[in-house]
C-alpha cells in the first residue's frame, strides 16, 4: 500500500482495524536515505578530527 497523505492512510487503517492487523513500515527514497547518511558521516568525520 502506498499513500502520499499519511492522515488518509491512518484513517483508512483505523476503519479496518477490527478486521485486520496492520504493520506500517515507513519507507524513504534511496536518495533521501543517502543524504541523511552523508550528513551523519560528515558529523562523524568532524568529531573524529576534533578528537585527535
Amino acid at each position: 500500500m502506498e499513500c502520499d497523505d499519511l492522515t488518509l492512510f491512518q484513517k483508512w487503517t483505523l476503519q479496518w482495524q477490527d478486521l485486520v492487523e496492520f504493520e506500517v513500515i515507513p519507507v524513504v527514497l534511496s536518495k533521501d536515505a543517502a543524504n541523511v547518511n552523508a550528513e551523519i558521516n560528515a558529523v562523524e568525520d568532524l568529531d573524529d578530527e576534533n578528537y585527535f
